[in-house]
């Protein structure tokens, strides 16, 4: 596999990571919704710089998901449909993480958040090549 599909499908095995994890944090006893939506914004933005990485697109550091897409949407298209419940994502990138100041995530946002980054998976897995997607070895995310 060329080096530009094994670094977008680490994204994905990241993205993978990332999506257990907040299903771990929303689950738990008790739920920890920070980490949740945290992590849910994680993957959502991983999976967005897989699809970037897969066409050769380059991007700076950031967590900002509505700039990712701006990205994305001018590769592929159908991830339009992505920018009115992801972008709202971003806000869990760096606040979540530190207590103050912080709002903590209400348990319907985490799961919003969570539901959120399993969508963003489900868009991104189809748009990319099997090749990329078989090279993930992530098992039973949902």
């Amino acid at each position: 596999m060329e080096p530009q599909a094994e670094l977008a499908a680490e994204w994905l095995r990241r993205a993978d990571d990332d999506l257990r994890m907040a299903e771990f944090a929303l689950s738990g006893q008790p739920p920890v919704h920070w980490g949740a939506a945290f992590h849910a914004e994680q993957a959502a933005e991983k999976l967005l710089k897989a699809l970037l990485t897969s066409h050769g697109t380059e991007f700076a550091r950031s967590h900002d998901i509505g700039y990712l897409l701006d990205l994305c949407e001018a590769i592929e298209p159908r991830t339009a449909r992505l920018r009115a419940t992801a972008t709202g994502l971003t806000d869990f990138a760096v606040e979540a993480r530190y207590p103050v100041p912080r709002r903590e995530p209400t348990a319907s946002e985490a799961g919003e958040a969570v539901d959120i980054a399993r969508d963003v998976r489900e868009v991104i897995h189809a748009l990319l090549p099997p090749d990329i997607r078989g090279r993930t070895g992530a098992a039973g995310v949902v």
